[in-house]
């Protein structure tokens, strides 16, 4: 069963049932950046940039190496309101350097967004990210009018400096591309 939290109806996400179905509490909330820091910074999934998300720099650096990822919360909205979206937006860890799928996360339909921001969140089961790696947001139905909003941060980099940056899928060269001057809004977490 998916639940996808969000803020918009009071709905909750899956952490909340950790200990009523016998789960350990939830300790490690986070190991990334928070979800409000320069809110108004936007990212968009487009036809041409079909995948964004925050990724690794190959330097065994990165604060995310050897992290735990169970559970990732972002913001999203639809970026040209009212278009009525359809198709599946999916939360991934791909290969940097050949876009190679290494694990999925969760799904759901791109139709449950609107024009307002509001947090949802993609929960599965654990994987531990590598160097050279990209934790994503996906749409597969992209188009010069069907495009999804991400939030960023546009600071130095707030969550590990140069290490790790928001990622960046071109679909004209299926090449990622990081920049390590600013990072995706997501709280990233091992929690369930």
């Amino acid at each position: 069963m998916k639940i996808h939290g969000t803020a918009k109806g009071g709905a909750i996400s899956k952490k909340d049932f950790g200990v009523a179905f016998g789960g350990a509490p939830c300790v490690d909330e986070a190991w990334m950046s928070t979800l409000d820091f320069d809110p108004d910074s936007t990212l968009t999934l487009t036809a041409a940039y079909p995948s964004r998300g925050e990724g690794t720099v190959g330097v065994d650096s990165s604060a995310m190496i050897d992290e735990i990822i169970t559970t990732v919360k972002c913001n999203l909205a639809d970026a040209e309101a009212g278009s009525a979206l359809d198709g599946t937006i999916y939360c991934e860890v791909r290969r940097l350097s050949d876009n190679n799928l290494q694990h999925s996360l969760d799904d759901m339909p791109a139709s449950e967004l609107d024009g307002t921001k509001t947090q949802y969140t993609f929960s599965g089961s654990n994987y531990t990210i590598k160097d050279g790696e990209t934790i994503c947001i996906r749409y597969d139905n992209a188009s010069s009018t069907k495009q999804i909003t991400l939030y960023r941060s546009a600071d130095e980099s707030a969550y590990d400096g140069t290490n790790s940056g928001r990622s960046v899928l071109y679909s004209s060269s299926g090449e990622w591309a990081v920049e390590a001057s600013e990072d995706w809004l997501a709280i990233f977490s091992s929690c369930t």
